[in-house]
């Protein structure tokens, strides 16, 4: 019990290390990817929403221009975050911050029922800290992803689609858990989140206007939007420039994610690792992103040792820390995050042979306090 309160106080000091390498004054300033957002917000209802001019004239209205962080959210979304565009900047990012807040305080608390692990996890996962350092809105999503899941399983399909259709604030994250639904035969789940992308399609277009999917489009094209500052957590990040490897690893993550809806008898383990696949195959998914695999000791209880061990690594800071590195030590994390999916596959559909007597996932991460 001392060594997992030993590695428990490692990773506090870990976060702590990271806390210190963020630059304060940019953070306290919302001087960050919330940017984007306020931009989206102010922009929404006329016809440069997708314009990197319109979007510059704002960021340098603001004080602070970053090329990259120009708005690239579905309209509707913009249209959702006006309200918050009238205030001051500084009031608005400060209200934004306390709803990504109350998310994450709602996530964990409500999943501490399920799994007393998950508040402890939120505590040391550099990537909840860098959706907050990045004024992303990572939380929200995570705080969806698992209500959709709750509410399926409370008998509330239409409710729990609408939460599902709500998290398409970052669609790319979320293109396999279509699969879940249909394998699964969850029809009402599945018509709830469709009526709900239908809505947000109608919005989008009384938004933005007809053209908007043809400018989206055209919009996305631009390699100015994709920065990578260190090696993502992806296929991406594994392939690096080999475009064949990283065509290769995509196809077999989507055929593997095929067949896991296929075999897997838990839901929301499927609807888990569809997410995860997700993560995996998306360029533009960066450290806070991974945010959402605290979903992983909600849904997925492993029952092989090595599975559970695997696990409990990706879960502390350590591998995050290596992304900041260059050349092969970087890609250490992607390679490692693409091992713990196929394992967490392969053990969910049971080609892993289990042993009976393996700790579960949540009383391991649970004894690390």
């Amino acid at each position: 019990m001392w060594a997992h309160r030993l590695a428990f106080v490692l990773c506090l000091a870990a976060m702590a290390l990271w806390a210190a390498a963020l630059p304060g004054q940019r953070v306290w300033t919302g001087h960050n990817d919330f940017m984007q957002l306020y931009a989206g917000g102010r922009l929404a209802g006329t016809s440069e929403l997708y314009s990197s001019d319109a979007n510059r004239t704002i960021g340098e209205q603001l004080g602070y221009w970053m090329p990259a962080v120009q708005f690239v959210r579905p309209p509707y979304y913009a249209a959702l975050l006006k309200p918050l565009a009238k205030l001051p900047y500084h009031a608005a990012y400060l209200v934004f911050q306390s709803v990504c807040l109350a998310a994450a305080l709602a996530f964990a608390f409500v999943s501490r029922k399920r799994s007393r692990a998950v508040p402890w996890l939120v505590l040391i996962s550099i990537p909840v800290l860098t959706s907050f350092a990045n004024g992303q809105d990572v939380m929200i999503v995570l705080a969806l992803g698992a209500a959709a899941v709750y509410l399926d399983e409370a008998e509330r399909p239409w409710l729990a689609g609408l939460c599902l259709a709500l998290c398409t604030i970052k669609f790319h994250l979320f293109v396999f858990t279509p699969v879940a639904l249909v394998m699964h035969r969850k029809w009402r789940f599945a018509a709830s989140a469709a009526v709900g992308v239908a809505l947000e399609l109608a919005a989008s277009f009384a938004v933005a206007g007809w053209r908007w999917p043809l400018q989206y489009a055209e919009f996305l094209r631009n390699p100015v939007l994709h920065p990578t500052p260190y090696v993502p957590p992806n296929i991406s990040g594994i392939a690096g420039h080999l475009l064949s490897l990283e065509i290769a690893l995509t196809l077999a993550a989507a055929a593997l994610t095929v067949y896991l809806c296929r075999r897997v008898r838990s839901f929301p383990a499927a609807f888990t690792l569809c997410i995860f696949a997700g993560l995996l195959v998306a360029r533009h998914s960066y450290i806070q992103d991974c945010a959402l695999l605290l979903l992983v000791p909600l849904f997925v209880e492993p029952e092989s040792n090595l599975v559970r061990q695997l696990s409990m690594v990706q879960l502390t800071p350590f591998p995050y820390i290596l992304l900041l590195a260059d050349g092969p030590l970087g890609r250490v994390t992607p390679v490692l995050l693409l091992l713990w999916f196929v394992a967490l596959t392969a053990d969910a559909c049971g080609l892993i042979g289990h042993r009976k007597t393996a700790e579960p996932l949540s009383q391991a991460a649970w004894s690390l306090r």
